[in-house]
C-alpha cells in the first residue's frame, strides 16, 4: 500500500520530538512527490455534507424525477465551559463493571468521552516507570493490539489486530479494551472532537490539562482545558524505556495503515495544535486510550450487556451504517435489523453479479451499475462534464476509458439525479460488505489495467481502473497505477476524504486537497 505522507509526530528512540514549528516533523516518503497530499492534514472536521444527486435508471435500479434531494451533518461545536476558577462542563460517571473502577465522563459536542485514561488491568500493559502510583495518576498504557482487544475478549470487531504483525479487518466501531458501552475511538471521531472545540490548529491547547505539563522557552506547556477533556502527559514505553512525561500525550485510534502501523493521536507542550500521526512499525509502543460512549451521532452501533449471534449478516443502527459481523463470532449489538454480507459474484470465467444499466438524462450516457450487499453502486467512473472536471491528460479517450477527473466541488453536485456522492460511511459499508479493509483493495479493483502485476479480482462487479488523477497545478499522475475516488466528506476547509484502493490488497480512506481532481463513483439514494 502507498504512503500519502501522514507526519509522525513523536519523541525519542521510537519518534521525532515535537517542536514549535513544523521543520523537524517527520513525513513518510510519498510516491506523489508531484501531488497535492495534504502532509499534515486538517484533522477538524468542520462539516461533513453528503450531497445527494440524481438517478435515473433504464430499468429496476430506483428513478427519480424529483430535484436532487441533498442531506446534511455538521458537527456540533462544544461550549468552553471551564476556566481557573470554575468548572460548569457537563459531567458523568462511568463504572467499569469489569473491576469496579469508575471514570470522570464529559460531553462534548454531540460526544461523551472519557475525561480520564484507561486503567483497567491486563497482563501487557504498563505504568509509567513502573509505578503503580503513575496508573493512578495517568492510567496505563497499552500497545494497539492490546488497545484493540486482539485477543477477542470483549468482542470481535479488533479481534487479531495488532498481534504479530498480521493483517486484520477491524469491524467498526471497536470497543477494544474498553468498558461496556464504550469503544476505542477511530480518526473520525477523534476529528470530530477536534473540530467541536475550535479546529486541529488549537484543538491540542483546549484539550490539554491546565497543569503537570512542562513549559517551553517561556511559554506555558499545559493548556486551558476549555472543555474538560483534561489530557495529560503520559508520554510512552519504547525499547529503551519510558519517555516524554511531561511533554507528550499520545491516544490510539482503531484505524490502523498496514499491518504495522496504526493511527494515534498526539499533543505536545511545544504548541497548540493537535495532530493524527501513524506509528510506523510501532504499533507495539505501549501509549494511553480514551474511549468514547457508543450510540452518539454517526456511530454504527452500540454494544450491550447481551450477546447477539450473527451468521451472514451485519448489524446496523441505522440503515447508513453497517457493523457485519463474521460468521463464526460473537458479539454484543443494539439493532435487530441486518443487512446481508455481499456474495462474490465474478471470476476470470464467469459474472453472475446483479447488474443494471442506468441511464444519464442530462447527456444520454448509459453506465453499468452493480449491487454489493445492500447498495447500488455505478459500475463505472463518472463521466458527465462539469466546470472543473477534466480528462486525464486533456485527453478526451482517456475520459471514454477511465471516465472524468473532478475537483471535490464539482464532484460534490456531478451524479445523476436519484444518485449521490458517496460519504464515508457508505464507503466504509462497502468496505465491511466485501470482507473487510484488508482485503476490499484486492476484490474491488479490475482484473486487468495496471501496469504491474497488481491487479484485482474484482469479486463482485465494483470493477475500480487505475484512473491517475491531477493536481492542482494541472499535471496528471498515476494512470495505470492505483485507483482513488472522492467522498462527499469534507475535512476541513482545503480537504475531504477520499477512497484508496491502493497498491496491494488493501483499502483506506484518507485525506487530500479538494483542488485536486479524482474520480467519481456514485451510490443511488
Amino acid at each position: 500500500m502507498r504512503s500519502f505522507g501522514f507526519g509522525v509526530f513523536a519523541c525519542a528512540a521510537l519518534f521525532v520530538a515535537c517542536s514549535d514549528d513544523h521543520s523537524d516533523f517527520a513525513t513518510r516518503p510519498s510516491d506523489r512527490s508531484s501531488s497535492s497530499v495534504c502532509e499534515d492534514c486538517d484533522d477538524g472536521l468542520s462539516s461533513s455534507v453528503s450531497s445527494s444527486s440524481s438517478a435515473e435508471s433504464s430499468s429496476s435500479a430506483k428513478s427519480s424525477s424529483s430535484s436532487a434531494e441533498s442531506s446534511s451533518s455538521s458537527v456540533t461545536l462544544a461550549t468552553p465551559c471551564k476556566t481557573e476558577t470554575e468548572d460548569n462542563c457537563e459531567y458523568g460517571e462511568l463504572t467499569d463493571d469489569r473491576d469496579g473502577k469508575k471514570y470522570k465522563t464529559v460531553k462534548i459536542g454531540d460526544q461523551w468521552w472519557m475525561a480520564e485514561n484507561l486503567n483497567y488491568e491486563t497482563g501487557s500493559n504498563f505504568c509509567f516507570s513502573y509505578g503503580d502510583t503513575n496508573c493512578v495518576k495517568y492510567g496505563r498504557l497499552y500497545a494497539w493490539g492490546d488497545a484493540m482487544d486482539s485477543a477477542g475478549t470483549w468482542s470481535m470487531n479488533g479481534k487479531g489486530c495488532g498481534r504479530f504483525g498480521k493483517d486484520c479487518s477491524p469491524i467498526y466501531p471497536v470497543r477494544g479494551i474498553c468498558p461496556n458501552g464504550w469503544h476505542l475511538p477511530d480518526t473520525t471521531e477523534w476529528a470530530t472532537l477536534f473540530a467541536a472545540v475550535g479546529g486541529r490548529e488549537i484543538a491540542g491547547k483546549k484539550l490539554k490539562s491546565m497543569s503537570g505539563w512542562y513549559d517551553y522557552k517561556g511559554e506555558k506547556g499545559g493548556g486551558t482545558d476549555d472543555f474538560g477533556f483534561s489530557a495529560l502527559p503520559a508520554g510512552l514505553l519504547g525499547d529503551d524505556g519510558y519517555y516524554d512525561e511531561g511533554e507528550d500525550a499520545y491516544f490510539w485510534s482503531s484505524m490502523h495503515r498496514g499491518n504495522l502501523s496504526a493511527y494515534d493521536v498526539f499533543l505536545c507542550n511545544q504548541r497548540d495544535a493537535v495532530s493524527t500521526t501513524v506509528s510506523y512499525d510501532n504499533i507495539d509502543a505501549p501509549v494511553s486510550v480514551r474511549c468514547v460512549k457508543d450510540d452518539v451521532p454517526g456511530q454504527t452501533a452500540q454494544f450491550s450487556s447481551s450477546s447477539a449471534k450473527s451468521s451472514s449478516s451485519v448489524t446496523p443502527q441505522s440503515s447508513s451504517s453497517v457493523t457485519p459481523l463474521s460468521s463464526d463470532s460473537e458479539t454484543s449489538v443494539s439493532s435487530s435489523s441486518s443487512v446481508t454480507l455481499a456474495t462474490p459474484c465474478k471470476t476470470k470465467s464467469e459474472d453472475n453479479c446483479e447488474y443494471v444499466k442506468l441511464v444519464d438524462v442530462r447527456d444520454g450516457q448509459a453506465y453499468k451499475t452493480v449491487k454489493i450487499g445492500d447498495q447500488w453502486w455505478m459500475a463505472e467512473n463518472l463521466n458527465f462534464r462539469t466546470d472543473s472536471s477534466f480528462c486525464y491528460n486533456d485527453s478526451a479517450e482517456y475520459c471514454e476509458k477511465y471516465g472524468r477527473l473532478y475537483m471535490w466541488g464539482a464532484a460534490s453536485s456531478a451524479c445523476p439525479s436519484g444518485w449521490h456522492l458517496p460519504d464515508t460511511t457508505e464507503w466504509k459499508t462497502l468496505i465491511n460488505a466485501v470482507g473487510g479493509q484488508s482485503t476490499a483493495g484486492n476484490v474491488l479493483k479490475s482484473m486487468s489495467g495496471r501496469n504491474s502485476s497488481d491487479n484485482g479480482t474484482d469479486d463482485f462487479g465494483f470493477s475500480a481502473l487505475p484512473t491517475g488523477y491531477r493536481n492542482e497545478d494541472g499535471d496528471y499522475f498515476g494512470e495505470g497505477s492505483d485507483p482513488d475516488f472522492w467522498s462527499s466528506t469534507e475535512n476541513g476547509n482545503s480537504y475531504a476524504y477520499h477512497m484508496d484502493l491502493g497498491s496491494g490488497d488493501y483499502a483506506y480512506l484518507g485525506c487530500i486537497y479538494k483542488v485536486d481532481g479524482f474520480p467519481v463513483r456514485c451510490i443511488q439514494d
